[in-house]
């Protein structure tokens, strides 16, 4: 599990948010030396620091979105809706065998460790974007209720 979690860390968080930074920083010495200058000027006229936060702020609403994708689909996978409308619908409508009948009233088999790893990472995109957009917060909430 900790494999998993640290590529996602590393792969989808630290590799998407900083490597979008660090273009969104230089194409603003790219746009900045076209309308004037040369790239070594705006490089020592630029604010680094204040560039690569204004990025991430940037890149902010794509992980809320993203979130929001993910608590739907949490949300359809935890209610199991597409089994148990078969399952009811097989009760009633194939008159199954008791054997059967055992096996559409078992619960489903979970995903548990995979779902705690998520749940992992969900979380350290919250408390990494928590100061950029407070908006992460609440929808993270939202998934853990």
């Amino acid at each position: 599990m900790h494999k998993l979690y640290s590529f996602f860390v590393f792969n989808n968080l630290i590799v998407f948010s900083l490597f979008s930074a660090i273009f969104g920083y230089f194409a603003a010495i790219v746009n900045g030396s076209r309308n004037g200058g040369n790239v070594w000027h705006q490089f020592e006229n630029s604010h680094p620091f204040q560039l690569v936060v204004s990025t991430l702020c940037q890149v902010s609403p794509y992980w809320i979105s993203w979130l929001l994708q993910r608590n739907l689909g949490a949300a359809v996978d935890l209610s199991q809706l597409a089994s148990l409308l078969m399952g009811g619908f097989k009760k009633r409508f194939m008159a199954p065998t008791p054997r059967e009948m055992i096996e559409l009233t078992a619960p489903q088999p979970f995903d548990y460790a995979g779902y705690y790893n998520y749940f992992l990472f969900y979380a350290t995109v919250a408390v990494a974007f928590a100061t950029l957009q407070p908006l992460v917060l609440p929808v993270t909430a939202v998934y853990f209720w």
